[in-house]
């Protein structure tokens, strides 16, 4: 539960859905959060809720004083495409956790979110590149790996030979 949650380390709520710290048995600590769940096309609000998951946890790794920070596929990912009947974690139907026989989650478009999560890791970096080491995507599905290798170029090109590269790194 939330208040169990709570207990363990600090957080805050709002948009971009509840970010919680927690220790963790090997990492200094874990940062969740709970993004947007679009239905087709992403409106501009669950755009902004996305990039908000993004930008609060990276307030709240700055609070933890963090150097790299690690993100997957925030809403994307295969746990949000769960469709119809049969058991999910923990051996349940969906009816037995959501009330219905049958239920269907989208996640957010990949390519869509590839474009908010570069986008804002790019221009968060713009005013805090000196404040972490790394910012890391970590990628699941193969298509994933695709988009991002197809789009990282646009908000991090590689600079020339003779230019200075750039002192953060995606």
């Amino acid at each position: 539960s939330l208040r169990s949650l709570s207990k363990l380390g600090r957080g805050l709520w709002g948009r971009g859905g509840l970010l919680l710290a927690t220790p963790h048995f090997c990492l200094p600590v874990v940062i969740h959060t709970v993004g947007p769940i679009a239905q087709g096309q992403p409106s501009p609000s669950q755009q902004t809720e996305l990039s908000d998951c993004y930008k609060n946890s990276l307030k709240l790794a700055l609070e933890n004083k963090l150097q790299t920070v690690a993100f997957p596929c925030i809403s994307t990912g295969v746990f949000g495409k769960y469709q119809g009947r049969g058991e999910g974690r923990l051996g349940r139907t969906p009816a037995q956790v959501f009330g219905h026989f049958q239920c269907s989650f989208t996640g957010y478009p990949n390519d869509d979110a590839a474009e908010v999560v570069l986008n804002t890791l790019h221009n968060w970096l713009e005013d805090n590149k000196d404040k972490v080491e790394r910012l890391i995507v970590c990628v699941f599905l193969e298509k994933d790996d695709e988009i991002y290798k197809e789009k990282l170029p646009k908000y991090f090109p590689i600079a020339d030979a003779g230019e200075e590269p750039p002192s953060s790194k995606l």
